[in-house]
């Protein structure tokens, strides 16, 4: 029931379990299902490329499984979101809102000018990743990929490659935080002048357990 989707502080907690199953084949389904859908109703999209016109910016906590063939209704693979311009991030909810992302590839973008998070930017409550990988994204700022200024990041089975931060957090930058959960990522080849692979900036508890980081660069730490 709707009421099982509770706010926080303002922001929408991740819930376990999900009201509706969405399948959408296009941005314009995309954009109409997240306006009629709960929070954190499971939105499905086909494996292969899915171009998007504009940064994705739901005004409610979703979550976007990728890689579905759409006869069968299974996951098969996975999908790569596309952004016509390669200068703005590609998903970036907005202030307060959390999501979660499986199966999804993102390469190639970066942030405007000044802001973090080349291809995933969460302000919200909880950001959430699941087999997801982030290549040759990059940011003035924090986190060449993904920048997670979250209560809550939870971030497993990941992979972040080439990926540029010019401040912290090559592939992965983390703030705000109270619970921090990095598990079987691999990083390879990131840079950023502190924190090349992942930078966590501050946490109350953490898990970080058997992550790869491969042949990261950076000019003062980490």
């Amino acid at each position: 029931t709707p009421s099982d989707h509770f706010p926080v502080m303002g922001r929408f907690r991740l819930v376990s379990q999900r009201e509706k199953k969405y399948f959408v084949n296009n941005e314009a389904e995309l954009l109409a299902t997240i306006e009629k859908a709960f929070p954190m109703d499971t939105i499905c999209l086909p494996e292969g490329d899915f171009t998007l016109t504009n940064t994705l910016a739901p005004d409610k906590a979703i979550c976007l499984v990728g890689g579905y063939d759409m006869t069968s209704k299974q996951v098969a693979g996975t999908t790569t979101l596309l952004l016509e311009d390669l200068t703005k991030t590609v998903v970036a909810p907005q202030s307060w809102y959390s999501i979660e992302l499986q199966n999804i590839n993102i390469s190639n973008h970066s942030a405007s000018a000044g802001l973090g998070g080349g291809a995933v930017l969460c302000q919200g409550l909880e950001l959430k990743l699941r087999n997801c990988s982030f290549d040759g994204n990059t940011a003035s700022g924090q986190g060449g990929a993904v920048l997670a200024a979250t209560d809550i990041a939870d971030v497993v089975g990941c992979s972040f490659t080439n990926n540029v931060s010019m401040t912290e957090g090559g592939g992965l930058c983390i703030g705000g935080l109270s619970t921090v959960r990095m598990m079987d990522n691999v990083f390879k080849g990131n840079t950023a002048p502190s924190g090349a692979a992942a930078a966590v900036l501050s946490c109350e508890t953490a898990n970080i357990q058997r992550n790869r980081f491969v042949e990261n660069i950076s000019s003062k730490q980490g």
